[in-house]
């Protein structure tokens, strides 16, 4: 879909549909569930996250067509470094040490995965580099770690909602600058609008998974997450287009695999021993008497079957008395 839009579709398009997608995903819901408050509380974060929504996808469109794929999903992948830098001033989240050792091995592996020109290319091929495609893919990174921690910062809002003001502010500003940059460029074949739509879907999937996440989790923990994309892209690539890795991309994936391994398998552990130690001590104290009657009570059974037991042996000469 991007390659189609770098061959003439417009990037103001192609956001378009997306955040239509979107704001059809999150309207209809709205209507039929019908909460007390559709337009949510916080309003003024809620459009500030649809704003940075809208800037960091049209960034991250312009990028690509400005730079080589693989240099811009680099850059791309400098905003979950921004968010753990960021995230103990303005969310008040202190990341932990796993996520300051995990997150930079996982950008050394997008590195070895995607192989950016400017490492890993001619000389020529580093010269082409626009540094005003470089300059936007910063750009489009800082504008898409401020979208993920406006999300975890409106955790408390309804998801549809966030999703509603995300889509309908998107959608009017691919409108104003589809209008300003006199670009309509739309689908010509069937393949074209195929891959458009597909897109637009999967851009709503993408925007609900990932506000369920940073409802549920740091922002920072859940934005090192998304570094699996470049995972999923490799298998999409070998199984679609038959595009077989070299040992560098199967090097950064095992990399990337392994490192957000470790961090889910940590948030895991964290959150049983949080939910352990969150156990008021009247529990304790009500389990342990509990406990202890249980043990008591076994006890006092058993001794009352050997007693009778034992009766009823004493008892065995005079029956067998009596009946001879």
């Amino acid at each position: 879909m991007i390659s189609t839009g770098k061959h003439g579709l417009s990037t103001a398009v192609m956001v378009m549909f997306r955040s239509l997608a979107i704001l059809l995903g999150s309207v209809l819901p709205l209507m039929y569930n019908k909460p007390a408050k559709p337009f949510g509380i916080r309003h003024k974060m809620l459009v500030l996250r649809g704003l940075c929504s809208f800037i960091s996808i049209f960034l991250l469109y312009t990028s690509i067509q400005l730079m080589p794929l693989s240099d811009s999903v680099v850059l791309q992948f400098l905003s979950p470094v921004m968010v753990a830098f960021a995230a103990p001033l303005l969310l008040k989240e202190l990341p932990s040490r796993l996520i300051w050792i995990c997150v930079p091995l996982c950008l050394v592996g997008v590195l070895l995965t995607a192989q950016p020109s400017a490492m890993f290319g001619s000389s020529a091929s580093s010269s082409s580099i626009s540094p005003i495609g470089v300059a936007v893919g910063i750009t489009q990174a800082a504008f898409a770690a401020s979208h993920k921690m406006c999300i975890r910062y409106l955790k408390d809002e309804d998801t549809h909602t966030q999703l509603m003001y995300l889509g309908g502010l998107s959608l009017c500003g691919s409108l104003v600058m589809a209008l300003a940059q006199q670009q309509w460029t739309m689908p010509c074949t069937a393949l074209q609008w195929l891959l458009l739509l597909l897109t637009a879907c999967t851009a709503y999937g993408v925007q609900m998974s990932q506000t369920i996440a940073l409802k549920m989790v740091q922002a920072s923990l859940a934005t090192a997450m998304s570094y699996l994309s470049v995972v999923w892209g490799i298998m999409f690539g070998y199984l679609v287009f038959s595009e077989v890795p070299n040992l560098l991309s199967l090097g950064g994936a095992c990399l990337v695999c392994s490192c957000t391994f470790v961090l889910g398998f940590a948030e895991h552990m964290s959150t049983i021993n949080i939910q352990a130690s969150a156990q008021p001590h009247w529990c304790w104290s009500v389990t342990k008497q509990a406990q202890s009657l249980k043990s008591n009570w076994a006890t006092g059974l058993r001794h009352k079957f050997s007693s009778q037991h034992n009766a009823y042996e004493q008892l065995q000469p005079a029956r067998d008395a009596f009946e001879t």
